[in-house]
């Protein structure tokens, strides 16, 4: 399928040009995501977009690589020693969604219009610079120019985990935020635990204020 010129151009300037080569030595290739959607609800279609700048807030490409001696601090020692951060964008402006601890997140989920808020609600579950597999997933609104978070439920990091070289773009988590029969269901991984067979239910998220 090809793309008329200008919509090519478009995203060329709207996204951080991520890396076409093998990474240099001692480097991986920086985390990145991004999602679709009109979550302005404008009628006009939208980007959100996820990628790791450097100290200063210039998007990169790669990253330092650590050994697998150090892979279990990897995002701490990458945010505090390397001065990596992560950055999420809105149409090329900047988002105010991430915490300033978190360095990426695992998952951008359109999630359709579930509330009546208008415009398409958002799931993401972030990384946690700490030593715990445990996080959460936050469900955010577009509300009167900002994002509101309306939800937020517990989840594993472990939902996460996958085979081979290259990363998968998540549009479920696995167990924890899935869709069926055409309407988003969940489980809070806490109530998972605590539970005997707990089920999935319905995603029923607050309108936007």
């Amino acid at each position: 399928m090809k793309f008329p010129a200008a919509i090519v151009f478009a995203l060329l300037c709207t996204f951080p040009v991520l890396a076409q080569n093998a990474p240099p030595k001692g480097y991986t290739t920086a985390h990145a995501l991004f999602v679709t959607g009109d979550f302005d609800g404008d009628g006009k279609h939208d980007t959100l977009s996820q990628f790791i700048t450097d100290s200063i807030g210039n998007p990169v490409d790669y990253i330092i690589e650590l050994d697998e001696q150090t892979e279990g601090y990897y995002p701490m020692m990458l945010s505090d020693k390397y001065g990596y951060r992560g950055a999420i964008t809105l149409n090329g402006r900047p988002a105010d969604i991430m915490e300033r601890s978190d360095l990426f997140v695992y998952c951008l989920i359109n999630l359709g219009n579930i509330n009546g808020t208008k415009g398409d609600e958002i799931a993401l579950v972030p990384s946690n610079l700490d030593f715990s597999a445990m996080s959460h997933c936050n469900i955010y609104s577009y509300c009167k120019g900002r994002w509101v978070a309306v939800f937020s439920f517990k989840v594993t990091e472990n939902a996460f985990d996958y085979d081979g070289e290259v990363a998968p773009v998540f549009t479920t988590i696995p167990g924890a935020l899935e869709k069926r029969n055409g309407k988003w269901v969940y489980m809070d991984y806490y109530e998972w635990m605590e539970g005997d067979n707990p089920k999935m239910k319905p995603l029923k998220v607050a309108d936007c204020k």
